[in-house]
């Protein structure tokens, strides 16, 4: 009888735990789980940290054997937020060095190119909210750059305003004055002009030399080994390329006008 009761248990089992594997191996807790890790994997070639990313995956398969699908959801959820998070200020970096570069046209970036290279150390380090904090502050830098140069404008556009307020005051006046100097002004006007264009043009060409510069700045990292990822550089190659082809079409402009 005995023996019966044993042969039966061993029978027994194995049923009760292949029951207990197919609880432990939710469809949905695998798919989850292989979902992660594919988002883990594609930040690995985007050359993004995944130092945190790794360890809520741990996390999540630990509670996948307790069949705590909860918490592989929350996990895993975290891992996929925290991939799009790193591929946004991803996008942030690369776009805001170009800010740098255009705006370094209007005045003194030092400031706002310093905060950029605060973000990427941050980012590297997997730090993404001082990555973000320092991006929001180097484009407050340029905001201010951008608004200085602006007043300039205003203060100038205000001063030709107040010459012509005084002229139409006393345009009897100054009408037979105006008239002998039309001539004269009018032969200067075309080197006015060619003066400004020389000085865009020559504003131009620095943009270009600084693009020139990140761009071989990302082909040392990817080809040293410093930058790993391919993807991320076919992804920045092709920004700044599209920006030099920008800025070779305005230099070819201004050179025939300048001649």
């Amino acid at each position: 009888m005995r023996f019966i009761l044993l042969l039966g248990m061993l029978l027994l089992l194995p049923i009760a735990a292949a029951q207990e594997s197919a609880a432990s191996d939710d469809p949905l807790t695998l798919i989850r789980i292989e979902r992660a890790k594919a988002d883990i994997q594609e930040m690995e070639e985007l050359g993004m940290g995944t130092s945190f990313v790794k360890d809520e995956l741990a996390d999540a398969e630990n509670a996948a054997l307790e069949k705590d699908h909860q918490t592989v959801l929350e996990k895993t959820e975290s891992i996929s937020k925290r991939k799009i998070e790193g591929l946004l200020i991803l996008d942030s970096l690369t776009a805001l060095e170009l800010r740098v570069v255009d705006v370094s046209t209007l005045g003194d970036v030092g400031a706002a190119q310093e905060k950029l290279e605060e973000a990427n150390r941050a980012f590297n380090r997997e730090n993404y909210k001082e990555a973000k904090d320092a991006i929001f502050e180097s484009e407050r830098g340029l905001r201010t750059v951008e608004g200085e140069y602006s007043v300039v404008k205003a203060r100038a556009s205000a001063a030709r305003d107040n010459i012509f307020s005084f002229v139409l005051g006393r345009w009897k006046m100054l009408a037979l004055y105006a008239l002998l100097m039309l001539a004269g002004i009018g032969a200067a006007y075309p080197k006015v002009r060619k003066i400004k264009d020389k000085k865009t043009l020559v504003n131009l060409h620095l943009e270009m030399r600084a693009i020139g510069e990140l761009i071989k700045k990302v082909q040392m990292d990817y080809f040293s080994g410093t930058k790993k990822s391919r993807r991320i550089y076919d992804i920045k190659m092709k920004k700044y390329q599209n920006k030099m082809f920008e800025l070779d079409e305005r230099i070819t402009l201004y050179e025939a006008k300048v001649g």
